[in-house]
């Protein structure tokens, strides 16, 4: 159901996307995932309080993932849209914050790639040219 609803909220068949995301959350509200589609849905549907409380929940279920990323982001301008200013540089600062983050783990994994690659073992240069010779 959390997948169907997901694909419907994400082609353009919003209204039963919706429909199928809420019926997940009741059966499972653990979900963030289904949270943060149904938030992307309840925005489509100019629904933005209620899509508001979505993000938020998404967030609150695993502040640390990538999903929480982009609620943050998408988060920040629906409370613009509220007029809800401070709301709204809190939830980018937060997002601004996350992705600093992310990209200093990516700097580590790609100088750490980087430095296992310069590291490898290389054969003799002369070794080399030998076995090359006909």
């Amino acid at each position: 159901m959390f997948k169907l609803g997901s694909f419907l909220v994400l082609n353009q068949q919003t209204a039963e996307g919706v429909k199928l995301l809420r019926d997940t959350l009741r059966a499972d509200p653990t979900l963030a995932d289904a949270h943060y589609y149904l938030a992307d849905g309840l925005t489509n549907l100019n629904q933005n309080e209620e899509a508001a409380r979505e993000f938020e929940m998404a967030i609150a279920a695993d502040p640390s993932n990538d999903r929480a990323l982009s609620a943050y982001y998408r988060l920040s301008q629906l409370y613009r849209k509220l007029n809800r200013a401070s709301d709204s540089q809190m939830a980018l600062k937060n997002f601004q914050r996350m992705k600093a983050e992310s990209n200093a783990r990516m700097d580590r994994k790609n100088a750490q790639l980087v430095r296992s690659r310069t590291e490898l073992p290389v054969d003799d240069a002369q070794k080399v040219a030998i076995s090359a010779e006909p």
